[in-house]
C-alpha cells in the first residue's frame, strides 16, 4: 500500500488514466484500476488537494485490498476527507467482491 499527497503526481496519473474529474467544486472519491494497481483518490475542494492510496499488484497479492481498506479506515478521523470515507470503503468492498468473483470463475473453468 502506498499513500501519496503529491498533487502534481496524482493529477498527472488521473489525466494519463482518463479519470480526471471535470468538476473541481466538490469533494470526491475516485477509484480505478491502472495496470495491476487499484487506486482510491480523495479530492478536497476547499483546499484543492489530492490524496492517493494505491494497492500494488492487488490481483496477485491476496491481502492488498484488505490492507488498503484498513489504511483508509485508520485515517478516517484525522484526515480532511473523513466525510468521503464511507464512499471509499464501498468502492474497495465492491472491488474485493468483484475480484473474488473473477477468481472463482477462473478457478472453476
Amino acid at each position: 500500500m502506498k499513500k501519496t499527497e503529491d498533487n502534481t503526481e496524482i493529477y498527472n496519473l488521473l489525466e494519463n488514466c482518463g479519470h480526471l474529474p471535470t468538476d473541481f467544486s466538490k469533494d470526491k472519491v475516485i477509484s480505478f484500476d491502472c495496470s495491476d494497481d487499484f487506486y482510491i483518490i480523495f479530492f478536497t475542494a476547499n483546499d484543492r488537494n489530492f490524496t492517493s492510496f494505491k494497492a500494488k499488484n492487488y490481483i496477485q497479492v491476496v491481502d492488498a485490498l484488505p490492507h488498503l481498506l484498513n489504511e483508509i479506515m485508520d485515517c478516517a478521523e484525522n484526515e480532511p476527507y473523513s466525510l468521503l470515507i464511507d464512499e471509499a470503503i464501498r468502492c474497495i468492498e465492491n472491488k474485493i467482491h468483484s475480484k473474488n468473483s473473477a477468481r472463482f470463475y477462473f478457478d472453476a473453468h
